[in-house]
């Protein structure tokens, strides 16, 4: 009950996180779900650690839900790495690994690179996307100049000459030029 619950927040605070976070792990249903993702986002960066430890030994819903919740907050706890969740073999797992990695300047750019070779579309155009906003590491130049020319998925095409497109350099401009 969402009305309960905001009630009952303000006055037992980062506490509830643990029951909460059991809560998530429980829940069947995608509405009670997304009230809990969103109450546990609002604790901020206070409920990292917590949803950080629970990523060990769990099913992959559960992974990708303390995943969701960390890309979410403002800071990542320091000592969680979101890397080794890029081999899962989930792709909504992968993807939200890639969230909280492309957002990260130290690691936007092999984020990006991963992104672009993922076999699941959704994470090619979460890459994409980011290498519009940020530009396209030179590395990752192959890699969308291979989905420019040969996606399946028209978006995808258009998306990866836009990225091609921010970048300077001539491989970039070699590969624009054959499109």
């Amino acid at each position: 009950d969402a009305r309960q619950l905001d009630l009952l927040l303000p006055r037992v605070g980062i506490a509830a996180a643990e029951p909460m976070l059991d809560a998530l792990a429980a829940s069947e249903s995608s509405q009670a779900r997304r009230t809990l993702l969103d109450r546990l986002v609002a604790f901020g960066s206070a409920v990292g650690p917590l949803v950080a430890r629970r990523l060990q030994d769990a099913s992959w819903f559960v992974q990708r839900n303390m995943l969701a919740i960390l890309s979410e907050l403002p800071d990542s706890p320091p000592e969680f790495d979101p890397r080794p969740f890029l081999e899962h073999p989930d792709a909504r797992v992968r993807r939200e690994a890639l969230k909280l990695l492309l957002r990260n300047d130290d690691t936007r750019e092999r984020a990006i690179h991963y992104a672009l070779a993922d076999p699941d579309q959704r994470a090619m155009r979460l890459g994409l996307a980011t290498a519009v906003q940020h530009g396209l590491p030179e590395s990752a130049v192959p890699l969308a100049a291979s989905l420019a020319l040969g996606a399946e998925a028209q978006d995808l095409r258009v998306s990866a000459i836009r990225a091609l497109g921010t970048s300077r350099g001539s491989t970039a401009v070699e590969a624009l030029m054959r499109l």
